[in-house]
């Protein structure tokens, strides 16, 4: 309990802003204090959305529901459309959840069994099994998740070709969500990570390239991200050498190029 408050007390994230928001709100209205305790719950509903913190914006939005009767002017319609919309996404949440799951597991009986199967066929198939939008659902938790078992999946087989079909869907969602990146910083690195390491196994350097900059870029003074696995040397003016991999796992290449120009 005690580590629990201590980590809750230092953890400064948007999500736990937008938790503390939810209970300082509630304990205005509980205490009459109207009009802050709405504008806290306003300001909680807004980053949990931006987040895509389903549960939380679930719990916001039923306290605002519940306390309605005493809001100036309450658009109850506008209100219910927002948490019944919410409660869809949670359901689809968990179906995902339930999916990956499933995928974790056939990952293993992979592993254990060596045998090779369609990646992208399975993971259409399961989330079809369960009936999930992948589309409407794809967030950079769903798509990070995804990408790992695709790495996984390919360093089993020691075949990246496997997973090409995954660089299209991933590069239209990171270019289509860039701007909201910054509060999904853990995913978002590692969604790089990922697609610069399927790249270059695919000897697709200029691409890898192109993700290593934005990692690089996404990377502030004093970010720990949970891999340390970038080396870039600059040999000359136009050969560069990459050092990449973690342990046993690092590879090398060295390539001549006088248009690439990168910078750490």
């Amino acid at each position: 309990m005690f580590i629990s408050n201590k980590t809750f007390e230092r953890d400064n994230s948007e999500a736990h802003e937008a938790l503390r928001l939810l209970i300082v709100g509630r304990f205005l209205l509980e205490n009459d204090l109207i009009k802050p305790g709405f504008k806290c719950l306003q300001r909680a509903e807004q980053k949990a959305l931006l987040l895509e913190q389903f549960s939380l914006l679930n719990e916001i939005l039923q306290l605002r529901l519940q306390y309605a009767y005493v809001e100036s002017r309450p658009n109850l319609e506008l209100l219910i459309d927002r948490l019944m919309a919410n409660q869809h996404k949670m359901q689809q949440e968990v179906k995902f959840q339930i999916a990956y799951a499933f995928l974790r597991v056939e990952l293993q009986d992979i592993h254990l069994k060596g045998k090779i199967v369609d990646l992208n066929r399975l993971v259409i198939d399961t989330i079809g099994k369960y009936d999930i939008s992948l589309r409407q659902l794809l967030s950079f938790k769903s798509l990070y998740q995804l990408l790992f078992i695709a790495n996984e999946y390919a360093t089993i087989h020691q075949n990246y070709a496997l997973v090409l079909s995954f660089l299209k869907t991933s590069d239209e969602f990171i270019t289509k969500q860039k701007v909201n990146s910054v509060h999904h910083l853990f995913y978002y690195l590692h969604i790089l990570y990922y697609l610069a390491n399927f790249n270059l196994r695919n000897r697709l350097f200029h691409e890898s390239l192109a993700y290593l900059e934005q990692l690089i870029a996404g990377c502030s003074p004093g970010v720990f991200i949970g891999f340390s696995f970038i080396y870039v040397i600059i040999c000359s003016r136009h050969s560069i050498t990459i050092t990449w991999g973690r342990g046993k796992g690092t590879c090398y290449f060295t390539f001549r190029d006088p248009t690439i120009n990168i910078k750490v």
